[in-house]
């Protein structure tokens, strides 16, 4: 579920909720998952940027 709420699916994303839910995940394990992938997309968005990032500082 992790990984397609982090690729934007919705329709998976909420699947993968129902399944869990189904397979005896508690609601606060679901968050916790959600919010890990959430972390985890934010982590790639800074990893993808910092080359730009470090264009802008050696252009200062």
């Amino acid at each position: 579920m992790a990984v397609a709420a982090a690729l934007g699916s919705e329709t998976c994303t909420k699947n993968q909720v129902a399944m869990a839910l189904k397979g005896g995940a508690t609601r606060e394990e679901i968050v916790e998952a959600l919010l890990c992938a959430r972390q985890t997309k934010g982590t790639t968005v800074f990893s993808a940027a910092a080359a730009g990032l470090e264009l802008l500082v050696q252009t200062k």
